[in-house]
This record gives C-alpha cells, sequence and structure tokens, in this order.
C-alpha cells in the first residue's frame, strides 16, 4: 500500500487499542542546500526527499513528513520543507502547521536570501518557539554565524528560544539538538478547545482503503467513526494513521493520515479544511491586525495570500495597521488565525495577518444572496468579551448589554461572526461555551441529572438548561429520561470534541 506520509509504509486503515496524545510537530526552514534534508535525516532514519524529480535535481520541492523518536522515548512529527526560492509558497504551507521552528543557516554560507524569506515567514506566522540551527560547522567555525544570524533574527522580532551549532557528518553538536528538541517536546500541551480542525495537505487514492488525506490536526479529538465536514460534504472516518500507525483516536496537535470513507480525492484536494463543526462560519472578507515584515513603498491592491495550506489571490486594504482581505472563496476562518501575505509574484513574505474579525455567513445560508454584516466592534463589545473570556458560562444580565451599550443586534452580528455563543432568550456565551461545557459533562457519572450539570458547570440553572437543550440539538447530548441526560459517544466510546 502507498505510504500516507511520505518515507512510511503502513496500512491506514483498522484501528488501535489506544489513541494518540498531543504531539510536538516541529519544521525546518532555511536557505537551500544550507543541510536541512541532511539534519532531518540523520534525525529521523528516514529519507524526506522521495520523489524522482528531487533526486534528479538534489533539492527538496514538496513538504516531507516524517518522525523522530528521541532519547527519552517521546516522539515528535517533522515537517522538511523546500529551501528553493521557488517553493516559498510550499515552505509556508508547512510551516504554517507547526508548533516550533528550526531555522537552519550553514557555517560556511551564513544568513542568505531564504533565511531572510523564511525567516519572514515566521514572524508572520507568529511561530512561538523557533530554534536557531547553524550546520555544517566541520566545515567553518560556527561562531560568528551564531552570533550574527540571532541579530538578524532579532532584527526582524523574531526571538530564538534556543541555539546550537552541529554537523550532521561527524555528530558534533547533536546531543545539544536533541536536548532542545526534548524540551519542545515535553512542552507540547493539547491544543486549545474546540470542535477538530485539520487543513490538508495531501490528498490520493489507496488500492482497497479509499481515499486518504493527511495534515496536521491542530485542535480537538477524532476517534474512527466520527464524521467530519468540509464546504458543507459530511464524511465518515474510516481510519486513522499516526507516524505510520492506525490509532483509534488522536488529539491535536498531530500529524494524520485519515481514510475518509465513500469520499473521491478530487473532493477534499491539498487546502481543504475538514472540521468537526458541521455548519462552520465562513465569508469571503477578514479584517485582522498587520505583522509587517518587508514592508513595500506602496502596498500591492492584488496579492497572494496562505492560510493553512491553501494560498489564493486577495484583495488587500492596509490601514493604520489595520487590514482588510478580500477573497475569491468563502472560507472558515477564525480568529486568531494567521495569513501570511506575499508580493504578486509570490517570491517575497510582505506581512502576516493575525485575523481579529472573519465575519460572513454559515455554511447553510452561504448559497443566499444576503450577506450578514462584519461582527461589530468598540468599547461595548470590547467589554462584554473580556466578561466572556474570564468567565466563559455566566451570560450578561440585559442591564449589563444595556449599560455597555451592546444592542441584540449587534449581539446576532457576534454570533453569526462565530465571536460569541448566541443561545436565545438573551443568553449570550463564550464562542467555545458549548465545547467546555460539553467535555465537563463527558466527565460525569452517566447519566446525569440537570442538577448534577448545574454543579459541574458552576452555571446558573437558566444558563445550565440552554446549554443542555443545545447540545441536544446538536445530538452530542440525550435524554434518557424526564430527569437525566447522557453523553452521546462514539462506537469506540470516546467524547467527541465537538461545539
Amino acid at each position: 500500500m502507498s505510504t500516507p506520509e511520505r518515507g512510511r509504509s503502513a496500512a491506514v486503515t483498522g484501528t488501535a487499542a489506544t489513541g494518540t496524545t498531543a504531539t510536538a510537530v516541529v519544521a525546518t526552514a532555511g536557505h537551500v542546500d544550507h543541510g536541512k534534508s541532511s539534519l532531518v535525516r540523520r534525525l529521523t532514519g528516514t529519507e524526506p526527499d522521495t520523489l524522482a524529480e528531487e533526486r534528479r535535481r538534489g533539492l527538496t520541492i514538496e513538504l516531507g513528513h516524517v518522525h523522530a523518536t528521541l532519547p527519552s522515548g517521546r516522539q515528535v512529527s517533522v515537517v522538511d520543507a523546500p529551501g528553493h526560492e521557488d517553493f516559498l509558497g510550499t515552505t509556508v504551507h508547512g510551516l504554517a502547521a507547526a508548533g516550533a521552528a528550526l531555522l537552519v543557516v550553514a557555517a560556511d554560507e551564513g544568513w542568505s536570501p531564504q533565511t531572510q524569506e523564511h525567516a519572514g515567514a515566521l514572524v508572520a506566522l507568529g511561530l512561538p518557539r523557533v530554534v536557531l540551527v547553524v550546520t555544517k560547522s566541520d566545515l567553518a567555525d560556527p561562531a560568528g554565524v551564531l552570533s550574527s544570524a540571532a541579530v538578524r533574527m532579532r532584527d526582524l522580532g523574531l526571538e530564538p528560544c534556543d541555539a546550537v551549532a552541529l554537523s550532521t557528518r561527524t555528530g558534533r553538536g547533536w546531543g545539544d539538538l536533541l536536548e532542545v528538541l526534548e524540551r519542545i517536546g515535553a512542552a507540547q500541551r493539547p491544543g486549545p478547545p474546540g470542535p477538530a480542525r485539520m487543513w490538508v495537505d495531501r490528498s490520493f487514492s489507496v488500492r482497497g482503503a479509499g481515499t486518504v488525506v493527511t495534515g496536521t490536526l491542530a485542535r480537538g479529538r477524532v476517534v474512527v467513526g466520527d464524521h467530519l465536514y468540509a464546504g458543507g460534504q459530511r464524511m465518515r472516518v474510516r481510519g486513522l494513521q499516526h507516524h505510520g500507525r492506525p490509532t483509534a483516536s488522536a488529539q491535536g496537535p498531530a500529524r494524520l493520515a485519515v481514510n475518509l470513507a465513500g469520499t473521491p480525492p478530487d473532493q477534499v484536494p491539498r487546502g481543504t479544511l475538514l472540521t468537526a463543526d458541521p455548519d462552520p462560519v465562513r465569508s469571503r472578507t477578514a479584517r485582522g491586525r498587520l505583522v509587517p515584515v518587508s514592508v513595500p513603498p506602496r502596498w500591492p491592491r492584488e496579492t497572494l495570500v496562505s492560510v493553512g495550506t491553501t494560498t489564493l489571490s486577495a484583495r488587500l486594504t492596509v490601514r493604520e495597521g489595520a487590514v482588510r482581505l478580500g477573497l475569491p472563496q468563502a472560507l472558515a476562518l477564525e480568529p486568531g488565525d494567521r495569513v501570511v501575505v506575499r508580493d504578486p509574484g509570490g517570491r517575497r513574505v510582505l506581512a502576516g495577518v493575525a485575523l481579529e474579525q472573519p465575519g460572513g455567513v454559515s455554511a447553510r445560508d452561504s448559497g443566499r444572496s444576503r450577506r450578514t454584516p462584519a461582527a461589530p466592534d468598540g468599547t461595548g463589545v470590547r467589554l462584554l468579551l473580556e466578561h466572556l473570556a474570564a468567565a466563559p458560562l455566566a451570560a450578561p444580565h440585559q442591564d449589563q448589554l444595556a449599560a455597555w451599550e451592546v444592542t441584540p443586534q449587534e449581539v446576532r452580528d457576534l454570533a453569526a461572526a462565530g465571536r460569541v455563543l448566541h443561545l436565545g432568550r438573551g443568553l449570550v456565551l463564550h464562542r467555545d461555551a458549548a465545547a467546555r461545557a460539553w467535555q465537563t459533562l463527558a466527565a460525569l457519572d452517566q447519566p446525569f441529572t440537570t442538577s448534577a450539570a448545574r454543579i459541574a458547570l458552576g452555571a446558573s440553572r437558566r444558563v445550565t438548561v440552554a446549554l443542555l437543550e443545545h447540545l441536544d440539538a446538536r445530538q452530542l447530548t440525550s435524554r434518557t429520561d424526564a430527569e437525566h441526560r447522557r453523553i452521546l459517544r462514539t462506537r469506540q466510546g470516546t467524547p467527541t470534541d465537538r461545539r
């Protein structure tokens, strides 16, 4: 059977007795021929460059997805990204899925043009952990490059969390790199709450199994038997594979191969967003905060933007640090998503955009001509969101909303933009309130009473009843009798993390 992850070979169908926990995903970045693939090859014991064209040209063209087992037994997923300027878009896609990066600079060449571009992409994406790795230290003294590269990074606003000099040929400094990766792996925690979300980076057919897609599960939990959605289409998860082995479930972040039942590969190409939310808010416009990298004399009106594993053209409007993006198609973007803006030719990173207001319409409304207005902003809205951030299940009273001058229409617009959960009857909760409540209720003895739910949630009876009815409507809970409910689970008995 063809391998779901390049360099690995195993069946995708079938299940394992246990699930997969959150795993650190580390990507490489840096100029072509600075030793990224050699580093990955020594670290993982796997050849990341498997295409015939890569072997012929002696450079990485596609993303290589492999994994390493560290001396402690801890595993990390490794994304080997291209270093050539022709494949900057592919590199950005690989970096976007990672939680940490190794910025590779060769000791005998130093900071180079694509080092600058890749470092700019890391700034645009806001990666929390970037390690400076100076390779080929057997060919030149690495001290000068370690110092100068760190200065270059800081000039871009990129603070290295660690710095290592090594040689893949002699093994010099290899132990230092392993210690850094151990720290990154130990610090890895599950992704933020919310429905499972994964951008597809490969899609293909496996004989006897059907369609297989690969990607990085950024958050949430996926279980064999679950349903995932893309563009309103519902797909059943037939099998899962993590690091070449079948697994019954996976918790983000994690590299996954997902076997989708009854779905042809051309319906889930690279750039598809898979989510456990059957009705995500989608929009053709997005607003956010500018993260400048290489500021041009004049911002281009038409540019390329990359988000997740998709790249598309966009109309760009920049005013006083705020950005508005006009997209050619509706995407299920969320506040906190990072967009990388490149020049129209695609060879230079201009900026990042930290999305704040991707307001739009839900999937069920996307075919209608009307458009939901963008989410409102202002002092009152800010006070409401701060209140919910501090107390997700404490719905403010109507007099509080009136004092903040937040109108019912603004509440509806905030809900349409995915910034709050509006349960009707004047109840406004944090956008992730349902997911958090579901996780809390899943830990109770089943079935449970409304009173037990109220105590566990620490919420008022009014909020508890409304949340339970909301979960009932989404088929995440179900009544067993007049007094009791139970959490609905998958066939494997593992809770599904959905909003």
